[in-house]
C-alpha cells in the first residue's frame, strides 16, 4: 500500500483522488487552481508511477486499496484526508499546500 500511495507527490495524490471520483482534466485544474494542462501533467504522472496507461486502468490499480486503508493510515502516507478532493474548503491548510505554485512565477 505505501508503495502505491507514498510514491506519488501530493499533487499527484490529489490527482489520483480526482481520477477515482471519475473528474476531468478541467474539474482537476479547478481542484488545483490551475491551467487543464497541468492537471493532465498530474494525471499522467499517477499513470506513469502506477504503471498504467489510462484513468481507468488506475481505478482498477488502485480503487481497491483506496477502499481498505483506513484514514489516519492514508492521511499519513499521503499528507491530505481520503476525502479532500470532495471537500477541498473544508481543509484549507491542505488546500493551501494542494494550490501552492511549485514553480516561480514567469517561469
Amino acid at each position: 500500500m505505501a508503495d502505491v500511495f507514498g510514491s506519488l507527490t501530493l499533487k499527484q495524490n490529489v490527482a489520483l483522488q480526482a481520477i477515482l471520483m471519475g473528474l476531468s482534466n478541467a474539474e482537476v485544474a479547478t481542484l488545483f487552481d490551475c491551467a487543464d494542462s497541468t492537471a493532465k501533467v498530474h494525471a499522467r504522472g499517477v499513470m506513469q508511477k502506477l504503471g498504467v496507461r489510462s484513468r481507468p486502468h488506475v481505478i482498477l490499480k488502485v480503487r481497491p486499496l483506496f477502499d481498505v486503508v483506513d484514514e489516519a493510515t492514508y492521511q499519513s502516507l499521503m499528507g491530505l484526508p481520503k476525502d479532500w478532493a470532495t471537500r477541498p474548503q473544508v481543509f484549507p491548510e491542505a488546500t493551501a499546500k494542494v494550490r501552492a505554485k511549485t514553480r516561480p512565477a514567469g517561469k
